[in-house]
Parts: C-alpha cells; sequence; structure tokens
C-alpha cells in the first residue's frame, strides 16, 4: 500500500479492470491494482511509472458473469515485480532458482516485456521489463502440493515473528472464511514449550512444523544474503499447512528482489549468533545443537551444490545476456517507465560497483566457508 507522499499503509489499493493481451488472446475485466510498500513508494516519489503490480483474473466474475472463473493458462492471480532497487532486474528469478535448486518450494517466475494503453490516444506504450511471479494462493498449491487445500497465510506485522500467536499477523489466503488458525497456533506453542527435555521438546516441534525444511531454507538465505526478510522483518514468507504432510507448516519464501544485495545496516551474520529472543524461530532452532549441525551441513551441501561458483555464475551471465536488449538500447527501458538511473547501472549491474552480483557471490562462498572453518566444520 501507501500513497503518494504517504508512508506505510495497512490499505491494499483497490483492484481496477483492466483487458489483458497476450499471444493474440484477450482477458476481459481483469482485476488490477498496484503492490507493495517501499518498493512502490520509493518509485512513485521518483516520478517514476514502473511500478510493481498484481492481476486477479476473476476479480470481478459478480460483476460481470462472462469472466466467471477467468483464468490465464491456469493462472488466477500473478504479481509483476518492476525489479526496483535491483539494477541487474535478475535477482527475483535467481533467488527463487537457487532456493528451487536447492530444494526448497518457492514462486516461480519469468521475464515478461510489459505495454500500456492508457487510453490517452497515444496507443502502446512499453512499460518495461517485469518479473513475472506466480501468486502462492491458486496454481502454485495445486502444482507442488499433492493437497492444496491447507491454510495458506502471509504474515505480517504483530505475531510474524512468532513471539506468540496473533490471529492479526497471520493473514489467510486459503479457507478465508473459516476461523481456524489451530495449525500455525499449535506450531508457535510447540516452539516455545519447555526446552528442558530437548528431544521431547524437538519431536513435539517437528510434529507442527517442517523444521528440516525450513533449516534448509535458511541456509540458502543465510549464504546468498537476503535481509529483507524473518530476522530483520516480519514479512516476505508464506506459510503453507501441508495436509499431505500431517498438516504441519511448511516455509516458503517471498519477495526475492532484494537478495543477493549487500545487507543494510549490519543484516544477519551466517551463524545468527547475534539473533536474540526476538525471532524465536532462528534463535530457539540455533541454540539446540542438533539443529544447528543440521544447519551447518546445509550451508556446507548448498555451497557445493546450488550455489556452486561457476555455475551460478554463468547462470547469472545467461540471465543478464537475455534481458538486456529490452532493458538498454533501442527497444530498452525509457523514463519514466524504468527504475534504472542510466543505462550503466544495467550493464555493470554483474560486475562493478557496491551491489555488483558475481564478486557478491564469490564473497559469500568466501564468508560462509570462514563461518564453518570458525567450527572445526568438515576437519
Amino acid at each position: 500500500g501507501g500513497g503518494p507522499g504517504g508512508g506505510f499503509s495497512d490499505e491494499e489499493p483497490a483492484f481496477v479492470p483492466v483487458t489483458i493481451a497476450y499471444d493474440g488472446l484477450n482477458w476481459q475485466y481483469v482485476g488490477m491494482r498496484f503492490k507493495g510498500n517501499s518498493t512502490l513508494i520509493s518509485s512513485w516519489r521518483a516520478g517514476g511509472k514502473k511500478l510493481p503490480f498484481r492481476l486477479d483474473f476473476d476479480e470481478f466474475e459478480e460483476t460481470y458473469e462472462e469472466i466467471d472463473d477467468q483464468r490465464f493458462y491456469g493462472f488466477k492471480k500473478i504479481t509483476f515485480s518492476s525489479g526496483a532497487k535491483d539494477d541487474s532486474l535478475v535477482r527475483e528469478k535467481m533467488g527463487g532458482e537457487l532456493f528451487r535448486d536447492a530444494g526448497v518450494k518457492v514462486a516461480r517466475s519469468s521475464f515478461y516485456r510489459i505495454y500500456l494503453d492508457v487510453g490517452d490516444g497515444n496507443g502502446q506504450v512499453y512499460a518495461g521489463l517485469y518479473t513475472m511471479v506466480e501468486d502462492l494462493s491458486n496454481k502454485f498449491l495445486d502444482s507442488q502440493f499433492e493437497d492444496d487445500s491447507g491454510n495458506l497465510y502471509k504474515p505480517d506485522g504483530d505475531g510474524a515473528d512468532w513471539q506468540a500467536f496473533n490471529e492479526n499477523g497471520f493473514v489467510k489466503k486459503t479457507n478465508e472464511d473459516e476461523g481456524d488458525w489451530t495449525d500455525i497456533q499449535n506450531a508457535i506453542d510447540a516452539l516455545h514449550a519447555s526446552r528442558s527435555d530437548a528431544e521431547e521438546w524437538r519431536t513435539n516441534l517437528e510434529r507442527h512444523f517442517n523444521v528440516s525444511q525450513y533449516l534448509k531454507l535458511l541456509a540458502v538465505n543465510q549464504a546468498i544474503e537476503n535481509w529483507d526478510t524473518y530476522g530483520l522483518m516480519t514479512h516476505n514468507y508464506y506459510l503453507y499447512a501441508d495436509p499431505s504432510d500431517g498438516g504441519r507448516i511448511l516455509w516458503i519464501p517471498w519477495d526475492l528482489n532484494e537478495c543477493l544485495l549487500p545487507s543494510r545496516g549490519g543484516g544477519m551474520s551466517v551463524l545468527l549468533n547475534e539473533i536474540s529472543d526476538r525471532w524465536p524461530v532462528i534463535r530457539f532452532l540455533m541454540d539446540d545443537p542438533v539443529y544447528a549441525a543440521v544447519y551447518h551441513q546445509e550451508l556446507a551441501t548448498f555451497l557445493d551444490g546450488a550455489f556452486e561458483l561457476e555455475k551460478v555464475s554463468n547462470r547469472l551471465e545467461m540471465l543478464h545476456d537475455l534481458i538486456t536488449p529490452y532493458v538498454t538500447g533501442t527497444d530498452g527501458e525509457v523514463w519514466p517507465y524504468t527504475n534504472l538511473s542510466n543505462d550503466q547501472a544495467f550493464t555493470q549491474a554483474l560486475t562493478q560497483g557496491n551491489n555488483a552480483l558475481l564478486p557478491h557471490i564469490e564473497g559469500r562462498h568466501e564468508t560462509v566457508e570462514d563461518a564453518l572453518s570458525s567450527l572445526g566444520f568438515g576437519e
């Protein structure tokens, strides 16, 4: 949310009906609204028009019966990330690939060129290169889980830090009409139960929360450096109570446009020693020697596997080359439909500057290796 000149808002922007054209086909009365907080506000204040947005293909089905259950190739909802705060425009896509390659369930994404016709008589204008990210509340559940009938939560604000259960912090994205939060409530209760018998605590926690998958996710998160996330922020993740896994809570990363970036104002270290009880999921797991050992092993596995240096470097260069013609040059982005200060910001995004991606992943390898060797890991 948030409007021009304003701060963050709890209110989501309103949907408006638009027509979507793709590959010779048209979709009528599609719901479109802007999305995001700081990303949206910073672009708006700068006078930019390349804004992140969201589409819902049957948002207006009650008004227009002919679009009942309208879908875009099976998708009901899709989000479009504008690449704000990412001069490379590949972080959202690359971050998702790294999590997925490591075995973490995450939204799929792809690049799209967006054209707008705002009805002013000037026809279509190129609105820039976006990363389309699937919405987690429909096809994602259907395609990546055996059973898509569970509760999907998008945590935010009070309660989303897991210090104590707060219904308001766990916004339902499925089963919205059912007032039942027992799955997440049980997981939080189990996390905060007495740890005097560590084995009993772990057994009970794992009954309600998929801990091993969370530790894998956390290892990826800390290795690549992703600071806009739990441990510093009470948002940017989803939870799914997976019925095919006994209703256990699975943690799902979200909004990766600021991953693979040096952290602002300290961030989080690889070994997470500085994380306080303010973030009990991380602190309590890291305080348990069994879970800490699993986390350290996941770091090592990721470094040699999904995060293998040459493989990731090649993939970054491939993605950069793929999108270059649609970002710079004659068919590239033009102000106000860009978030780039100049063409060089994009062309040098992999190799030069404080946030350059290739030196970043090399540096992260060294940082993680140093952290693991400080523990005598692998000796």
